[in-house]
């Protein structure tokens, strides 16, 4: 069994600590957290991902590249990573099998000839030139998955002391989860996310999924989509609950112009 040398212990413990330090309540985990494994392991990318294979969308994507990236609420059920999701052993396993305990790489499913022939990899990863990766999966329900996932391109694959690592940390990240998701708790609108609070912002106004669709520059379905996503993250069922959970105080703000991207 590969053992870690007392560095490398005493920076994942600097690590957490860190992430719990900077904890926020922001979607997601801390950055530091994913800031400090890119520096620990070596690896082209470390991802955050809770994704939603049942509709095809990606609740959250959280990059660090050097430099962080967020995505949050992004429907794309004609993605190919989704329709070959289930049937990649490597993406799938924990969902598949319940076993969120074990870290696992692309090498326990398949040899690098077996890989490069997958669906997943010709119509994803082929082009961002992913070889390897290494993932570790937090506590799952039904078809929504949480998982963190470190990133190689060609070369040498992963080893036992990134496991190891990895195995380490996984207890870990359901605790941060939980601290980042209770930070944010109190109001039901920090349940949304910024889209999803002004698109709310806008149904409370009155206007109608088109006259929405057009304001947002989204389709019908896209908007359709995004209300069934917060009816889901507040526990209702219709537009009037929703608008009457978040906004029951005081009527909303006419919303602006959206400043960032769909």
């Amino acid at each position: 069994m590969h053992a870690l040398a007392h560095d490398d212990l005493r920076a994942l413990d600097g690590l957490l600590a860190q992430a719990h330090e900077e904890a926020d309540g922001s979607v997601g985990l801390p950055n530091a957290l994913l800031t400090g494994l890119y520096d620990l392991v070596r690896c082209e990318m470390v991802t955050f991902c809770e994704l939603d294979t049942a509709s095809g969308t990606d609740v959250v994507v959280q990059d660090f590249d050097g430099v962080h990236h967020l995505a949050v609420d992004r429907p794309c059920p004609e993605d190919p990573f989704y329709r070959h999701f289930w049937s990649t052993r490597s993406t799938s396993y924990a969902l598949r099998t319940g076993d969120t305990r074990t870290v696992t790489s692309i090498s326990d499913f398949y040899d690098q000839r077996e890989w490069l022939a997958t669906p997943m990899y010709q119509d994803v990863f082929k082009a961002h030139g992913v070889r390897h990766h290494l993932s570790c999966s937090l506590s799952s329900r039904g078809a929504r998955g949480r998982r963190l996932v470190l990133f190689r391109g060609p070369g040498a694959d992963f080893d036992g002391r990134d496991r190891l690592l990895l195995s380490l940390l996984r207890p870990h990240l359901d605790e941060l989860y939980r601290r980042q998701s209770a930070l944010r708790g109190g109001s039901p609108a920090v349940l949304l996310t910024p889209r999803q609070a002004e698109l709310l912002a806008m149904v409370a106004t009155g206007r109608t999924n088109a006259q929405i669709a057009a304001t947002l520059f989204l389709s019908p379905g896209t908007v359709r989509k995004h209300l069934e996503n917060i009816f889901a993250r507040l526990g209702v069922t219709s537009r009037a609950a929703a608008v009457g959970r978040v906004f029951s105080e005081q009527p909303p703000a006419e919303p602006g112009l959206a400043t960032y991207a769909p």
